[in-house]
């Protein structure tokens, strides 16, 4: 087994996500439950078994709740979905309620858009209580 993403380690894998990837987190049914909701993850760690089994991949993925280093939790490739690819699933209502998009306003999914922030420029001083930048949500391929 090799483990990617640890110190002295490569991170030049040939799975289908990498360190660092922003995923989308959808739980399969697991009976002792998840310690992270579904949502937005980063991969941390990629773990290669090097033989696949019929009932384990040949990569798991160790993936964390963006800021929340104690919110961790191993997940396969069944359960993570690259943002602007996640399909709909009744159980989380992010999959399906719709939103429009800034750029193109098209009719998008929350799960599959991305958070877009710019400053705000301003001429003269700013004070406490005045905005400095602005956020709005763009789907995944604006």
């Amino acid at each position: 087994m090799t483990v990617y993403g640890t110190p002295g380690q490569p991170v030049n894998e040939p799975s289908t996500h990498k360190v660092g990837d922003r995923l989308y987190f959808l739980p399969g049914e697991r009976k002792n439950g998840y310690a992270v909701p579904a949502g937005e993850v980063d991969v941390i760690r990629v773990v290669d078994h090097i033989e696949p089994t019929p009932y384990a991949p040949r990569f798991s993925y160790v993936v964390q709740v963006p800021g929340i280093a104690a919110a961790t939790q191993g997940a396969d490739d069944s359960e993570l979905y690259a943002i602007g690819e996640v399909p709909v699933d009744m159980r989380f209502e992010w999959t399906y309620i719709k939103t429009t998009c800034h750029v193109c306003r098209q009719q998008v999914t929350y799960a599959n858009t991305k958070m877009r922030r710019e400053e705000i420029l301003r001429d003269g001083p700013t004070y406490p209580g005045m905005a400095t930048h602005k956020e709005y949500r763009v789907c995944a391929s604006c």
